[in-house]
């Protein structure tokens, strides 16, 4: 089953176009899903592990990122990500990631990655912008203007080097899911039948569960008001609901503790924050190795928004 070229059907846009084709089967290579923020790479993501790709190590559950890559690049720490591609590659013969920031270390990927592929997600700037105005971002033009920008530094990157590289628009893919399934198989050399192509169409569609959840927490306040070796304590709020919001604890970038904010704190009520039954504290020793530092975090468990204050360190007494 082949996707349609313009050449062959000048009145079909499939809104996907193939630079540098692979000329064998994958052997060794790393896989690279970027796009602006909700472009469609969560879906594309989801796309892959379906076909049978390593997509990441320790994903986060809701919008699919490996948890140690994204470290590092929102960290930037190119060290410590080289180092990550090092050792993936010694593992995995292939695996990739997916990650919007990415592009921040485009160039230096270029050169760092074992035969890269890179896949990029294109979406209406003015879709774009609105969609990131609901999570949070407040000036239109601005917001717009990043958008073209990422699809301008992902028109640059392309034309200077010569990597097998996929554009798609996602909302091509959501009129014609089928033709974004078959174009992927073709460009990573896969083998689908029609009855495959249609059970993996199934994961391409609109403002998925993942993305409405991590919408809502845009509206997440919160703050580490004490961090000691024996505590941990402080407040979480999302605006517009009253229960309580569900938080990780992660240690050294590894999640350790899932709990939710629901003490309560008079204090929280007069300042206006809900009902005031949205703080937590709890021992933090149990979860340090002893006699060393340790780098300690609380997210919001849904879309990985760190706590005010957060990352903090802590010292043994």
């Amino acid at each position: 089953m082949e996707v349609p070229m313009e050449s062959e059907r000048p009145l079909f846009n499939t809104g996907i176009h193939i630079l540098n084709p692979l000329d064998t089967p994958l052997a060794k290579a790393t896989i690279v899903v970027t796009g602006p923020a909700r472009s469609g790479t969560t879906m594309l993501t989801q796309l892959l592990i379906n076909m049978g790709f390593n997509m990441g190590e320790e994903l986060d559950s809701n919008l699919l990122e490996d948890i140690e890559i994204r470290h590092a690049i929102r960290d930037r720490d190119p060290g410590r990500l080289k180092k990550i591609i090092k050792e993936r590659n010694k593992t995995f013969p292939i695996w990739g990631w997916k990650y919007p920031a990415t592009m921040e270390y485009i160039d230096f990927l270029g050169k760092e990655l074992r035969n890269p592929i890179f896949i990029f997600c294109v979406r209406d700037p003015v879709a774009t912008t609105t969609r990131n105005q609901m999570a949070g971002a407040n000036d239109f033009l601005s917001a717009m203007q990043d958008a073209l920008n990422y699809l301008g530094s992902a028109i640059a990157f392309t034309g200077k080097n010569h990597f097998p590289t996929l554009f798609f628009s996602y909302e091509k893919a959501l009129l014609f899911p089928d033709n974004l399934v078959t174009a992927l198989g073709q460009f990573l050399r896969v083998d689908l039948d029609e009855g495959r192509v249609a059970e993996l169409s199934g994961v391409v569609s609109l403002n998925n569960t993942r993305y409405k959840l991590a919408g809502e927490a845009s509206k997440f306040k919160g703050v580490i008001d004490r961090a000691s070796w024996n505590q941990i304590g402080g407040w979480a709020y999302q605006e517009g609901r009253e229960d309580p919001v569900e938080l990780e604890l992660w240690v050294d970038l590894k999640c350790v503790k899932r709990f939710t904010a629901g003490g309560f704190r008079p204090g929280l009520k007069e300042h206006g924050i809900g009902n005031g039954k949205h703080a937590f504290s709890f021992d933090l020793s149990p979860y340090l190795a002893k006699g060393v530092p340790h780098r300690v975090e609380v997210k919001h468990a849904v879309a990985d928004f760190p706590l005010a204050k957060s990352p903090v360190m802590v010292y043994p007494e």
